[in-house]
């Protein structure tokens, strides 16, 4: 949210004007091209839907205020296929409603802001009530404390004093953003479906832009349809047999740009120009991944990836970082394997805000990626391309041994700091002092067959020979089972194991 938000502050620094409404606008537009891991893209869909409840308003009265708020919180649930209460979710519909609740009753914005900000800090104080994870962690929300923080440091704004004078009310302990839902893959399902006609695509800039008519109008004329932005920008995407009359129907709504028109028969080739260089056809289906550790890296680039964005596993990459990658390869569609549950919904935001068609394979762990990229076969048709990469995750366990920092309770069990505990699929199975035992004991707790395939990730502190002894364990104790060490180069994790 930090990230998301020091995006915003870059992209003020440009306007130079005092309209509200306009830095409302800008400030939504920074949010969506700098929003990183769950919780910052969830936040630029409440700056988005707050700009929106802003459309035209050069000073805002209480009432005013409390309704963008509203339209805020509305944008942020939208943002989700399945809202999940004792999230920021909650924190944000608080300080919505404390607005609307007492719009009436105070006298300019600043009380309203107050009044709203304390019902905030109310829902935040309740979420573990409504998660029982958060509940046995003995933690708040962190997405929701990142909310009542960002609010108190508008406070700050409006009282003209320094957030380091200004006493910024922070709970503790912290823990992770727990049970956060994800973006509806509606219009990743769109780009997927219907082969016929032309594959449509375009930016219209204007001026009160009605999308709903918008949509409308579009379900006559095709399929796939996604709309997305605000009343000022807004991306068309569909698949029809009339185009011209599409685009030139946005026209009539202002300037249309970004324009590009596909047969969705053919897969589209090009090659890039640079200076007048002719340079390599660029592939009619690019991978882009994302990637820690100097193993996993080195593998990605060797199995063929064409733009590989590297990260640490705290540092997650932003919207604009994806988009930068995907461009680079100079190929109209592009497959992004975010690798990490906390960045599919970045992933998902950067391709709705792209020129290219950028299709995200939801893989949740670098060795769910791995196997998407080995299923990744460019020759055949996009579609068959796309559905044996999801499908090759669909089967695949990922067991992750590391040290906890920290007492919390995980999945009802108690964990001490320095233990070693061991996760398949995200869920704890084994708690240890020794990092062989848990990792030998967290991968039998998978129950590999004969026939099965479990390859061996070490990074953090393990040398190579301790995990090729921990590979020699592991074939003893599960006949017909192959295994096999890679150097992956992780930090934070001794081993991370793959098992198909």
């Amino acid at each position: 949210m930090l990230l998301t938000m020091q995006s915003v502050d870059e992209r003020l620094q440009s306007v130079d004007t005092p309209s509200l409404s306009a830095v409302a606008r800008e400030a939504a537009r920074g949010a969506l091209f700098g929003a990183r891991g769950n919780s910052g893209v969830i936040f630029s869909q409440f700056l988005a839907g707050f700009a929106q409840g802003l459309e035209n308003v050069e000073a805002a009265d209480p009432d005013t205020l409390a309704g963008a708020l509203a339209s805020g919180s509305h944008a942020s649930y939208a943002a989700v296929s399945q809202p999940v209460e004792g999230t920021m979710l909650t924190v944000l519909r608080g300080f919505a409603e404390g607005a609307s609740d007492r719009s009436d009753d105070e006298e300019d914005v600043l009380h309203l802001w107050n009044s709203a900000l304390q019902e905030a800090k109310d829902a935040l104080a309740k979420t573990p009530t409504m998660l029982p994870v958060l509940r046995d962690a003995g933690v708040i929300d962190s997405g929701g404390q990142g909310v009542v923080v960002i609010m108190e440091g508008f406070l700050c704004s409006f009282l003209e004093q320094d957030p380091e004078v200004y006493d910024i009310e922070l709970s503790s302990p912290v823990g992770a953003i727990v049970g956060m839902p994800t973006v509806s893959q509606e219009f990743l399902d769109a780009t997927q479906s219907e082969e016929y006609g032309f594959c449509t695509e375009f930016m219209i800039e204007g001026e009160n832009i009605d999308l709903a008519a918008l949509r409308s109008y579009l379900s006559e004329k095709g399929g796939s349809i996604i709309v997305i932005g605000d009343s000022s920008l807004t991306k068309v995407h569909l698949h029809t047999l009339e185009p011209d009359e599409v685009i030139a129907h946005g026209a009539t709504l202002g300037s249309t740009i970004g324009i590009k028109v596909d047969d969705i028969s053919k897969q589209h080739q090009g090659f890039l120009s640079l200076h007048g260089q002719q340079q390599e056809a660029a592939p009619a289906l690019a991978v882009v991944a994302v990637a820690w550790g100097e193993g996993f890296i080195s593998l990605f680039d060797d199995l063929g990836c064409h733009a590989i964005v590297p990260c640490q596993r705290t540092m997650n990459p932003s919207a604009q970082e994806l988009l930068e990658a995907a461009r680079a390869t100079g190929a109209e569609e592009v497959v992004i394997l975010p690798n990490n549950s906390n960045v599919i919904l970045t992933a998902r935001q950067a391709s709705e805000i792209a020129e290219e068609t950028l299709h995200v394979i939801p893989s949740r762990s670098q060795t769910q990626g791995i196997a998407a990229l080995l299923s990744y076969v460019p020759e055949l048709p996009r579609d068959q391309v796309l559905e044996a990469m999801e499908d090759s995750i669909e089967d695949l366990h990922t067991v992750e041994v590391t040290t906890a920092h920290r007492d919390t309770i995980m999945n009802g069990k108690s964990v001490a700091r320095g233990q070693v505990i061991g996760l398949l699929d995200g869920v704890l199975t084994t708690i240890g002092e020794r990092v062989h035992d848990v990792a030998h004991r967290a991968i039998i707790s998978a129950n590999p067959g004969s026939g099965h395939v479990v390859t061996l990730y070490w990074g953090g502190d393990v040398q190579e020979s301790q995990a090729q002894t921990a590979a020699r364990r592991l074939e003893d104790a599960l006949p017909g089972v192959e295994v096999e060490t890679v150097f992956g180069g992780q930090p934070f994790y001794h081993f991370i194991a793959s098992i198909e």
